[in-house]
């Protein structure tokens, strides 16, 4: 490979000769040394075709009088390299395409795609992508967080970028904005494992270029402290627009208000609901919509200026809250518990197909049907059942709970209490299923006050730490202080202290040696520190130990770097993920999955965060992401365990719910834990 490379006080770029593509871009005085472009790993797997996907490459179809002629750029036919600047020409008989490369006043680092049209006749260019391939895959914990990014995308129209967060939350981060060119989208391709992301492709909307004349893509780079410091150096780039809103899912019948931010006032504006005509106001540089919605839906605000500009935010309107509750909790009840008393998984909730509308019995052949069994993710239904009966006290509901706490305590475990993940106890044995079951017996305690339950979770964990002792699992560990405090109202002292010292020793564990260790089932994911901060902060309020509560707000720069602020409600708030669709769902579908129910973790740890600081910015993050969840509930109960987001993946068409509901219940259970949650009442202490 011959490689070309160019070196400024803000940027070290590096290009490959031989296709024209940029393999390399880092901050000179980066102490990590992170490259941001997608680095291959020996422990993860790639297609073949990952080397035909570099950075800077693309293709697109070249439409000319009627006849269409695929056009990819691979291998250029000209090279001119300059101080600071490279051009790169590729040819096609209908065009040339020139991708320059150049660093601004401002130091900022500039990539551009020139199409001249060099035929006698108009050229429609369609179906354009080109590959952006950040730096987002999963090696191992250590290296994801000093040398691995999540890109958050935002394909927006006009106003389009990725902002690549470093995992482990330092800066410098790096910031991509679109100049010129209209992002419709963006696929996946290469995504054939959980331990990648895939490689990017942002996909452009028709360009028409006349005879002679010639189009512009063209890009900006920049680093960045983190979403603010990005929001306040992309505005004033061409085209950027910030749009914003205070809540994402409203109950129909509410006002949506909806800000489009500028640095320069627009002409020209035009305003849209859902295509729609609306009013709006302008005062200087910011242009302000309301709207209520009248029925369930998704509800986009779009604003276009100067004829061709134009970006949205998109919302989503739901009946209410409570009555998607009550609803999907009927559902659970009347469709998805299994009332066989022949069948052994007999008072089980269960995976159920939307589209043949009955319980999905995991009797397919399917790639993994540990995660389509009746235990493990599934208990979150049980989980958020009881704690939804607690609320109503509803004799139906709390029959069908005791016919899952037999099911659970029967067949899902042993009689010395270790945890399975299906009632022949053939599947895996998993830490993770420990403290769910856990969970399920506490709310139970807590609907019934029958001591039963309570000994129930009371020796679960003990069996937890028995078997995966010592302390080294990033269990979901979500109820720790409730468990001890359980314990200790119930005049168990002996019991609270044995399991208290258990919580401590593993505590001590999480708060030493590395940020993050490597996870088990994955290589890393931003789920672990906030497994992590939610713990330790339970563990901090049961011993008031310093060394807890500054190992919590040392894991707060990596949850941040996980969490989206794009203008969406699927995004906004929203940790990244991209595999639950494949083995959770009907459609065993990679790619990004938003939301995706463990999101509401983050949701937890920002109230808790909100609780030690007073700031308010951490409030409004957790209600955006407990309440996004909800748009994977739907008005008839039903439910979908993923959606799939890009335009594709792989080549299989995305933006689809999957047909399964699976594990997206938990979301609910946490909304349930948020809303009776006094803030300033989790019993930690303010930080200095």
């Amino acid at each position: 490979m011959k490689l070309l490379k160019c070196v400024t006080s803000f940027f070290d770029v590096q290009y490959d000769k031989e296709h024209g593509s940029i393999s390399k871009i880092a901050h000179p005085e980066d102490s990590f040394a992170m490259n941001w472009v997608f680095t291959k790993d020996a422990s993860i797997q790639y297609p073949p075709s990952v080397e035909h996907h570099k950075w800077g490459l693309g293709s697109c179809v070249l439409e000319t009088e009627g006849e269409e002629t695929p056009f990819e750029w691979y291998r250029p036919v000209a090279c001119v390299e300059q101080e600071h600047k490279s051009e790169f020409t590729y040819t096609n008989r209908h065009l040339h395409l020139v991708v320059s490369r150049q660093f601004n006043d401002q130091g900022e680092f500039q990539e551009r795609y020139r199409f001249v049209n060099t035929s006698g006749a108009m050229v429609r260019i369609k179906k354009m992508g080109i590959y952006t391939p950040f730096n987002d895959n999963y090696p191992g914990a250590a290296l994801c967080l000093t040398n691995r990014c999540n890109a958050h995308i935002w394909a927006g129209g006009s106003t389009s970028y990725i902002n690549a967060m470093r995992m482990g939350g330092d800066a410098p981060h790096l910031a991509m904005v679109i100049s010129d060119g209209f992002v419709a989208g963006y696929s996946i391709l290469d995504k054939i494992e959980t331990n990648t992301r895939g490689i990017i492709v942002l996909n452009f909307s028709d360009m028409d270029v006349p005879a002679g004349g010639h189009s512009d893509i063209s890009w900006t780079f920049f680093w960045h402290k983190g979403w603010e410091d990005f929001f306040e150096k992309a505005a004033p780039h061409k085209q950027f627009v910030k749009a914003s809103t205070e809540r994402y899912i409203v109950p129909v019948g509410d006002s949506i208000h909806v800000f489009f931010d500028t640095a320069k006032q627009l002409e020209g504006v035009q305003c849209f609901v859902n295509d729609a005509p609306v009013a709006f106001a302008q005062e200087g540089t910011r242009i302000s919509v309301e709207h209520v919605p009248r029925k369930p839906g998704d509800y986009v605000f779009s604003i276009r200026w100067n004829g061709n500009q134009a970006t949205w935010l998109r919302t989503h309107a739901i009946s209410s809250f409570q009555q998607l509750l009550e609803k999907r909790a009927t559902f659970i009840v009347e469709h998805q518990q299994m009332n066989d008393p022949q069948d052994e998984r007999f008072g089980a909730y269960m995976v159920y197909d939307n589209e043949a509308r009955q319980i999905y019995r995991n009797d397919g052949k399917r790639c993994s049907p540990a995660d389509t069994d009746e235990g493990a993710e599934r208990l979150g239904m049980g989980i958020f059942l009881a704690k939804y009966c607690q609320e109503t006290r509803d004799a139906v509901l709390l029959h069908s709970l005791e016919r899952y706490y037999a099911f659970v305590r029967g067949k899902l475990q042993t009689t010395d209490y270790r945890v399975y993940s299906n009632a022949t106890r053939t599947s895996r044995h998993r830490h993770y299923n420990y403290p769910w079951v856990c969970q399920f017996y506490l709310e139970m305690y807590k609907l019934t006050a029958d001591l039963k339950y309570l000994h129930d979770s009371l020796n679960t964990w003990l069996e937890y730490y028995e078997v995966w002792g010592p302390c080294k699992w990033f269990s979901h560990i979500v109820g720790a202080r409730e468990m001890v405090d359980a314990l200790a109202a119930a005049g168990l002292a002996r019991e609270r202290q044995e399991l208290l010292g258990h919580f401590v020793e593993h505590a001590d564990f999480f708060a030493s040696g590395d940020a993050i260790p490597d996870g088990d089932e994955v290589s890393y994911v931003g789920l672990l520190p906030v497994v992590k901060a939610l713990f330790l902060g339970d563990v901090y309020a049961l011993t008031q130990e310093r060394k807890y509560l500054d190992e919590v707000f040392r894991m707060l720069p990596l949850i941040m770097a996980i969490t989206g602020e794009q203008p969406d409600f699927r995004l906004n708030g929203v940790q990244i993920a991209h595999w639950d669709g494949f083995w959770f769902g009907k459609s065993e579908a990679w790619g990004d999955s938003m939301p995706q129910y463990y999101t509401v973790l983050s949701a937890e740890a920002f109230m808790r965060y909100y609780e030690l600081t007073g700031d308010k910015d951490f409030f409004r993050k957790s209600r955006t992401i407990i309440e996004s969840v909800f748009s994977l509930f739907f008005e008839d109960g039903s439910a979908s365990c993923a959606y799939i987001y890009p335009d594709s993946v792989n080549g299989r068409a995305g933006k689809f719910y999957d047909a399964f509901a699976n594990d997206q219940d938990w979301s609910l259970y946490y909304y349930l834990r948020a809303r009776t949650r006094p803030a300033k009442a989790a019993g930690l202490h303010p930080a200095p």
